[in-house]
């Protein structure tokens, strides 16, 4: 009996195990949905701000403009890698993430990589020095990406932690044999430091030295983590020294194959021995100048090429539809916008598309199943219409649905111009003849000088925004017709329901519109409507009414403007 009894308990034991088991791993799968989910979220308006900063900066900037377009692109970029960071997280975590072997320059892939840095580097009044040993070789076999990506934390790091001084990257040979070489790569500041009862937890997620840090210098804690677990995948060592107020150096060995073109290393890349940022970020600039001038190209074959041809967009969020729009139209394609699957699907039954560009999350149809409709549609004598993908969700599997679905080609959001012109321009075989626009310009400039009498708007400040390009002004304001008829309703039904919150959250939103599309009267009518709902003056009844008709003068004069033109 006692051996019953004994082997009875550790069945059970065994049984509270695999539950235990199961649950963790129901666990972390709800959680990498929602780290997917929030990737996703985050990755559309990055896609827009991307869109936008990238248009502004094809415009006539002036000086100081020109610095606010960089201070957002810095801002934009830093984004992108928050987001980038915790999906790589997700992925490391379940086991995915898959360490590449190709072949690279490593001091093209390190000048790339100080180029980033450029700027806040001359903000701080730093200096960012590199150290390349001359025995170090330059064509490499190993993932460039993450090696860059490593690269990027350590520095990024040090320049936030370090207030005065110097920050130093140091490339050296740890060991070498024919086919293989152990490189180190070491970062130090004379920043901040670390305090020795925090250095265990360091590369732990999530994890900053103290709350303190965290507040004052911000960022998710993940950085390191992920140093540290790709360094694990790439078979190398990580570690760092660290003492409060002299600074740190984070240092890392890794194992790269050794290109059989090393041998052949010109004397040039060994001059990158002990240079300073500007000196080493040359090449770099000279990069972005080629890829400049690729986007350019680009343009101009499309341009040369294009279209009475005509490429259908669905997005269900304006702002990216009225992106994606001006980056087609540059090229002088004829474009037509859909805002879900649903209302795409019953345009492509009534017109022919040479292109489709889809997102793949919309309410009503989504992308997937659009696409799946349209195949359906398709004979097979004719030629399938190429539909590119318009996605914030990187993961494989996802990919994989989508070609299986009928999707030709993905764009990752945000969307990058130099990639996005590039897919265009491979999928898109056009015949193009000019068109004289002279006319729709003319148009243009007619509808806004009559809404520029009304003392509803002032275009002044807006036009200056952006740069006098009337075309996007009325792609905003039809998109803000649009938002005010379906908002009057909105607000309505929430105010019937007596759902304060709600309406002020809303008021709130459409006050921020109004202010950038120059709605002034109606930026200053929700203004004062605020403050009746935070103070609860008496007059509230009367400044809603007030509110209300001004909104339906704002409806009827767009509505009339618009069918004029």
């Amino acid at each position: 009996m006692p051996n019953l009894h004994s082997f009875s308990k550790q069945k059970k034991l065994e049984a509270e195990l695999i539950r235990a088991k199961d649950q963790a791993e129901l666990i972390r799968s709800k959680k990498n949905r929602v780290l997917a989910n929030l990737s996703h979220e985050m990755r559309t308006p990055i896609n827009a701000i991307n869109g936008i900063i990238h248009l502004l900066n094809d415009t006539d900037l002036t000086y100081q403009q020109s610095e606010y377009i960089k201070k957002l692109e810095i801002a934009s970029n830093w984004l992108t890698d928050i987001v980038n960071n915790t999906m790589d997280f997700s992925k490391m975590e379940a086991g995915k993430l898959v360490i590449e072997k190709e072949e690279f320059s490593l001091r093209s892939t390190i000048s790339r990589a100080i180029s980033l840095f450029e700027q806040r580097v001359e903000e701080k009044e730093l200096e960012l020095i590199t150290e390349i040993a001359h025995d170090v070789p330059d064509l490499i076999i190993g993932d460039a990406t993450r090696t860059m990506q490593i690269i990027n934390n350590f520095i990024s790091n040090a320049i936030k932690f370090t207030d005065s001084g110097r920050i130093t990257l140091v490339i050296s040979v740890d060991q070498c044999e024919l086919e293989t070489v152990a490189l180190k790569i070491a970062v130090r500041d004379t920043g901040i430091g670390i305090a020795a009862d925090k250095h265990e937890i360091l590369f732990q997620p999530f994890t900053q030295a103290d709350q303190e840090t965290a507040r004052k210098y911000g960022g998710t804690g993940l950085g390191l983590t992920i140093c540290k677990q790709l360094t694990e995948l790439m078979d190398g060592e990580i570690w760092f020294e660290s003492e409060v107020n002299t600074g740190s150096e984070f240092n890392v060995i890794l194992p790269y194959g050794v290109s059989e073109s090393s041998n052949q290393i010109s004397e040039q890349s060994s001059t990158y021995g002990d240079m300073k940022t500007a000196e080493l970020t040359r090449p770099a600039i000279q990069d972005l100048a080629k890829k400049d001038a690729v986007v350019k190209g680009q343009i101009q074959s499309l341009t040369s090429r294009a279209a009475v041809y005509r490429v259908l967009v669905v997005e269900d969020v304006k702002l990216n539809q009225v992106i994606v729009e001006e980056l087609l139209k540059k090229c002088h394609i004829d474009v037509i916008t859909a805002n879900n699957g649903a209302e795409a699907l019953e345009l492509i039954k009534e017109n022919r598309f040479h292109l489709i560009l889809v997102d793949i999350e919309m309410p009503v149809m989504d992308g997937l199943v659009l696409t799946s409709e349209i195949r359906k549609l398709e004979s097979p004598e004719e030629n399938s219409v190429p539909i590119i993908a318009m996605s914030a969700h990187s993961a494989d599997s996802a990919r994989t649905k989508g070609y299986i679905t009928g999707i030709n080609h993905y764009l990752t959001k945000p969307i990058n111009p130099d990639d996005f012109y590039t897919v265009i321009n491979k999928w898109l075989q056009l015949n193009y003849h000019n068109i004289d626009q002279k006319n729709n310009e003319d148009t243009v400039e007619l509808w806004l000088q009559e809404l520029s009498s009304l003392a509803l708007f002032d275009t002044n400040e807006v036009m200056k925004v952006i740069d006098g390009n009337s075309k996007l002004y009325k792609n905003l304001l039809i998109y803000f017709l649009s938002y005010l008829k379906e908002l009057k309703n909105k607000l309505l039904l929430e105010l019937a329901d007596q759902d304060k919150q709600s309406s002020l959250l809303t008021i709130h939103d459409l006050k921020g519109i109004a202010g950038t599309i120059g709605a002034c009267r109606l930026y200053q009518k929700c203004l004062n409507l605020e403050n009746c709902f935070q103070q609860k003056w008496p007059s509230l009844l009367v400044e809603m009414a007030n509110f209300c008709l001004l909104v339906n003068e704002y409806i009827a004069v767009l509505d009339n403007l618009f069918n004029n033109i």
